[in-house]
């Protein structure tokens, strides 16, 4: 597999990842105060407007806008090219997500046209515009490795979600305008999930787990045929129809998914580095889920018809697999972009070496432990809801709780680098150097 040295003199100036980073719990608590609210309704069935409301939360408002924040600092880093303009796409992009977002979410619970309309259009423009700057970015790019061959695929992925969502949308805002908006939506979510979501985490993990767990690399063919397999048995069961038996795509998709996931437990159970680590067991956890998220897919493919079924997929998929993995990997980004940017500062000045913190200083191991445990609990009361609606408060309680511990750790990382910074700008200065 190619493994490529990472670029850190490339990376983005702290603030363009922060921003999502620090959005992305405010939106988790907000799904969890929507489920608390509307326990009654919330996990009775997919097409309840609190269903959707709390699954584009959760979709755009955290796992979309933890992807978009990395992607700014990952593309560079892994040799893929510095998005145009960063600090000002970024600057650009956030809004657009963060109000497109809430406006969605308001919208499906609401049914007001209007905001489904504004949801749907600053989505469009924010999270397609900004997928098409990825794509036309890493398609022209022949280093990064084997990540950058999954990151290309989910790119494409981007693309079609948000377009395909912004159909949708207008759809249910203008029903006068005629689109089946019912028809598309298991397309968007297999989209969204296959082709987008586990693509990413994917490609991340082909670059993060063999670096920095001291795992046996994945190889190239395995990555490119896992990811082939994903993408074209995502793409086959969107939008496969009358010309494919669905049972052949989803095959093709489940067989890949299996496949990564054992590879995974494979190469963490093969690490050198030993020693328990939350990231590690957050890798396990998501590997698992996925297995278990494949088996209860199989079940709902093979014609077992109940409707809880489907609930249950999305939670165990995007609760469950991409949240496990996003919600660890957020520390550990933190601390580690605080650490490398902080580090950078003091180069110029030796004088202010002793005021670096350490990552552990910045986001440390206890805080990550806090924060699976918690998710853990969270994952597990979802999914008891699903079966036990009587539940679901609790569930909702657990859920603001999972991103309270989110929201707190990013904050004191953005707080300690603050200071921390102010503290060697001022060491700078006084060697008589400009900060």
């Amino acid at each position: 597999m190619k493994l490529v040295t990472l670029r850190i003199d490339a990376l983005p100036p702290m603030r363009v990842p922060l921003r999502f980073y620090l959005t992305a719990p405010v939106f988790g608590m907000l799904a969890g105060s929507l489920l608390l609210v509307e326990s009654d309704t919330a996990l009775a069935s997919r097409w309840m407007p609190a269903a959707l409301a709390l699954t584009h939360l959760l979709t755009l408002g955290v796992l979309a806008m933890v992807m978009v924040g990395s992607l700014f600092q990952v593309l560079p880093v892994l040799g893929g090219g510095s998005i145009p303009g960063t600090g000002r796409t970024a600057a650009v992009v956030h809004p657009l997500l963060t109000i497109g977002s809430g406006s969605l979410g308001y919208g499906l619970l609401t049914h007001s046209a209007g905001s489904l309309t504004l949801g749907a259009a600053t989505l469009g423009v924010g999270l397609g515009g900004f997928a098409i700057l990825v794509g036309t970015r890493v398609l022209r790019r022949q280093a990064g490795g084997d990540a950058l061959f999954a990151i290309r695929l989910a790119a494409l992925g981007m693309a079609s979600t948000a377009a395909l969502g912004l159909v949708l949308a207008l759809g249910m805002a203008w029903p006068s305008l005629g689109i089946p908006f019912r028809l598309w939506t298991d397309a968007h979510a297999l989209l969204g999930f296959g082709a987008l979501t586990l693509l990413l985490v994917m490609g991340v993990s082909f670059q993060v787990v063999p670096m920095f767990h001291v795992a046996p690399p994945f190889g190239t063919r395995t990555t490119r045929v896992l990811s082939l397999g994903v993408f074209a048995g995502a793409l086959g069961l969107a939008f496969g129809g009358e010309l494919l038996d669905p049972r052949w795509p989803g095959a093709a998709l489940g067989l890949a998914s299996t496949a990564y996931a054992l590879a995974l437990l494979t190469r963490l159970h093969r690490r050198r580095r030993r020693r328990a680590e939350p990231l590690v067991r957050a890798w396990q956890l998501a590997a698992t889920l996925l297995l278990v998220t494949i088996a209860v897919g199989t079940a709902h493919l093979s014609g077992v018809g109940d409707p809880r079924l489907q609930i249950l997929l999305a939670a165990l998929f995007g609760y469950g697999f991409a949240l496990t993995v996003v919600l660890a990997m957020l520390g550990k980004i933190a601390a580690f972009l605080a650490f490398t940017h902080l580090q950078r500062q003091c180069l110029r000045a030796p004088e202010a070496i002793p005021l670096l913190p350490t990552m552990d200083d910045i986001v440390g191991s206890r805080a990550a432990w806090t924060q699976l445990g918690v998710h853990t609990l969270a994952l597990v009361a979802l999914c008891a809801a699903v079966l036990w609606p009587a539940s679901a408060p609790l569930a909702g309680a657990t859920m603001i709780a999972d991103f309270a511990v989110c929201g707190r750790n990013m904050l004191g990382a953005a707080l300690r680098y603050r200071r921390a910074e102010r503290a060697i700008h001022e060491t700078i200065a006084a060697t008589g150097q400009r900060p």
